[in-house]
């Protein structure tokens, strides 16, 4: 079935479209200066304190950074080579629904599960429950599942032909993926970074539990039996 939409169309569904991002800007501007907005056409009150707060109190945005940084290539690495995994290996693409798993399954959930499964895990002496590493990796498994959706779509449009030929020519598979594969994948690793980015800033349910330290860690994980 064909759809014949003339460029006048077009073009009004294009504004319709723009108008609506326009109008989703304007209410997230007017939000952030609004105290309590519910069924009004308007805030009740309007403040500056959301932004004072964000300006004055730098040590949050500090540590949401740092966490975004060391998480990011950690995610973009697991989720590049699973999606070569699914290319190379026909018989282990049923492994990418495991990976869709933090989809569904709630921050909370997976916060609580890496504290009971890392709460009674010492590295060199040290207790590494509710440290930076077990929030990295918290966060980096919740949100894994964006960066491996936008790289299946980059690694669809690589021919595959274009990797036997460089095979036939007598180079590896990793002289392949460097030469041949990568250069064609930055766009779309530069699009799930951006992407990634924000839902790892944004992430609250697993750090949010993860973040209250050894005191949960070690009460939930003083029986191994259960809670």
């Amino acid at each position: 079935m064909e759809v014949d939409v003339s460029n006048g169309e077009a073009e009004r569904l294009g504004r319709g479209r723009g108008d609506t991002g326009s109008g989703r800007i304007v209410t997230i501007v007017v939000s952030s200066f609004g105290t309590i907005w519910t069924t009004k056409w308007l805030p009740n009150a309007f403040t500056l304190d959301h932004y004072n707060t964000a300006f004055s109190d730098s040590v949050a945005i500090r540590n949401s950074l740092i966490l975004m940084a060391g998480a990011m290539p950690f995610t973009l690495f697991l989720a590049i080579s699973l999606g070569q995994m699914n290319r190379d290996v026909p018989k282990m693409r049923w492994f990418d629904f495991i990976t869709m798993l933090p989809f569904i399954v709630p921050g909370v959930v997976i916060g609580l599960s890496i504290t009971r499964a890392w709460g009674a895990v010492k590295i060199a002496g040290i207790d590494v429950a509710g440290t930076v590493l077990v929030l990295l990796i918290a966060i980096s498994i919740r949100r894994m599942p964006h960066a491996i959706r936008v790289l299946s779509a980059g690694f669809a449009r690589i021919d595959k032909s274009l990797e036997e030929a460089s095979w036939s020519l007598g180079s590896s598979k990793s002289k392949t993926f460097k030469d041949v594969i990568l250069p064609q994948l930055r766009p779309t690793i530069v699009a799930a970074g951006v992407i990634l980015s924000i839902k790892l800033i944004t992430e609250l349910g697993a750090s949010r539990l993860i973040a209250v330290g050894n005191a949960i860690a070690n009460r939930l994980t003083k029986d191994r039996g259960g809670i």
